[in-house]
């Protein structure tokens, strides 16, 4: 995909900072295809990440990985960070049903991978996925899509609704998602694969209390070959080591809007725009109520819920941070510097988004005592079904003509046709419109009735040509149904909705029409290269 296709998909600041454009790196005080810059932040890790909090660490991420019946390969990962020269390579997203659009799952292989190359240069890496529980939009991750069986876009949704609450508050309603289960079952294929991994999602959630238990689950079965390590941050033994963080963005907000807004500026002087924008007052974290999840303001040095509740001084707010960390949590804005305190991050695999708004936030960092982490883009992959890749080549179709099927089919039917329907028409059209102009200018002169006539006839006539050309279109149509039926399900399965398709669809409705060989070809396949890609098999 060239940039000029990828700018209509990506934010531009993403793609510049990928792509190494001179000046971007400043933002970002390091990058990943500057190896210097990857050691620099390894040895700052080897001097300020506490050998205590590794400990609590490991002995918090074996019991949560166990709980979700984690593999051997991802327990012996977890033990490698009792090793101060161990860093871990993070990625991270919301708990999504089924684990969510596809490219939640390249971000975890990404990172897996990534973890492997450094290694492999000397740099003792493990993979660990950071699961959002803390996020509380349940509209985000209570649905997938998937291609059915004609070939269209479906969406299949759980039912229930959260509030306000953190996803990991929301308890599991297993009739919901046993009901969930059986819409998949009815929109995908029956498959010798097929009936294995309805039984993995039905033991699954009995097995899982919350949403995020059963993500966490399901991601742990996926990559139990990978040694992939989940993460919650909401894990009570590990959250203790965020208070006095939390506490300072409570003290220090006005100082954090300062740096903030002359960052600001510079992004949007650079002739950017913002990813996030913030709000007045707003001191980047929410407090855990009894009524879920609330966003905290400052006003006149008292801190208040969204809602109007006062919960006293910005002092008294700062010592019960410290005293109990686990009833807050940071923003959007915040949520990576806690991970430099609960992880010894070297890298994160980021989407176009987190890029953006990393370039935002990255002076907080050196005003908190901390270092970046090295971001790493995440490779962007299409899936190109076998079928669809057959259909490509029968129709001679490039990679880029994925992206606009609309032109492609277009192009086909003027191939097979010796004149274009739309340019006919719209040439007679034209013309009628032009030869009434004259006819009514004439008339007016004899009467100004007569023009009115004119106007009303030309509009009859009009109305007839689009009948003619509606008639025309479903002949088109008919005549060429088998192979604009293939461009439909090209479109549908490559670009669906107008949108890249890992935004679209998810994982689990391709291993249940390939099976395992499926994933084990996409894994060993996957590309770490930066842009886009697409992946095919046999």
């Amino acid at each position: 995909m060239k940039r000029e296709q990828e700018e209509l998909y990506y934010p531009r600041l993403f793609l510049d900072y990928r792509d190494g454009v001179e000046g971007i790196k400043d933002l970002y005080f390091g990058h990943y295809k500057n190896f210097e810059d990857i050691q620099d932040k390894y040895s700052w890790l080897g001097n300020h990440f506490p050998g205590e909090n590794r400990e609590s660490l490991v002995h918090e991420l074996k019991a949560y990985n166990m709980s979700l019946e984690a593999s051997s390969e991802t327990l012996q990962n977890i033990d490698k960070l009792r090793d101060s020269k161990t860093v871990v390579v993070a990625a991270g997203q919301q708990a999504g049903v089924f684990t969510g659009p596809l490219y939640t799952i390249y971000k975890a292989i990404t990172a897996v991978k990534l973890a492997e190359q450094l290694s492999s240069k000397g740099i003792p890496a493990v993979p660990v996925f950071w699961i959002a529980s803390e996020d509380h939009d349940f509209r985000e991750v209570n649905h997938i899509h998937l291609q059915d069986m004609d070939g269209g876009v479906e969406e299949i949704t759980l039912s229930g609704e959260n509030g306000h609450f953190p996803i990991e508050y929301v308890p599991v309603d297993l009739p919901s998602f046993l009901q969930f289960i059986e819409q998949l079952e009815g929109h995908t294929p029956s498959t010798e694969f097929k009936e294995p991994l309805l039984q993995l999602f039905r033991e699954s959630a009995e097995k899982s209390n919350s949403l995020t238990k059963w993500f966490g689950r399901l991601m742990a079965w996926l990559f139990r070959k990978q040694g992939l390590v989940l993460f919650n941050p909401l894990l009570k033994g590990i959250r203790k080591n965020s208070g006095s963080l939390l506490s300072s963005f409570c003290l220090h907000r006005e100082s954090m809007d300062d740096l903030l807004v002359e960052r600001e500026q510079v992004i949007q002087t650079l002739g950017y725009h913002l990813q996030v924008k913030r709000e007045d007052g707003h001191l980047y974290l929410f407090a855990l109520r009894q009524k879920g999840r609330a966003a905290l303001f400052e006003k006149n040095g008292r801190v208040v819920t969204r809602q109007g509740e006062d919960l006293g001084t910005i002092q008294d707010i700062a010592e019960e941070i410290k005293t109990h960390p686990e009833l807050f949590s940071p923003n959007v804005i915040t949520r990576p510097l806690m991970q430099e305190i609960l992880l010894p991050t070297l890298m994160q695999v980021c989407g176009p988004g987190e890029v953006s708004y990393f370039g935002q936030l990255i002076p907080l960092y050196r005003f908190f005592d901390l270092k970046p982490p090295i971001l790493y883009p995440r490779p962007s992959v299409t899936l190109l079904e076998p079928r669809m890749d057959r259909y490509m080549r029968k129709y001679s179709l490039t990679e880029k003509e994925l992206f606009n099927i609309n032109g492609a089919r277009l192009h086909y039917l003027e191939e097979k046709e010796e004149t274009s329907v739309s340019r006919l028409f719209e040439s007679l059209e034209k013309t009628v419109e032009k030869e009434y102009g004259k006819i009514k200018a004439e008339l007016n002169h004899i009467s100004s009735q007569l023009g009115d006539l004119t106007d009303t006839n030309r509009k009859i006539v009009l109305k007839d040509i689009a009948y003619l050309r509606e008639k025309a279109e479903e002949v088109l149509q008919e005549k060429h149904k088998v192979a604009l039926g293939h461009f439909y399900k090209l479109e549908s399965s490559c670009h669906p909705v107008n949108q890249l398709q890992e935004r679209v669809y998810n994982i689990f409705p391709y291993l249940i029409k390939y099976g395992p060989t499926f994933w084990e070809r996409l894994f060993e396949g996957f590309p770490l290269e930066e842009g886009h890609h697409f992946h095919r098999w046999r």
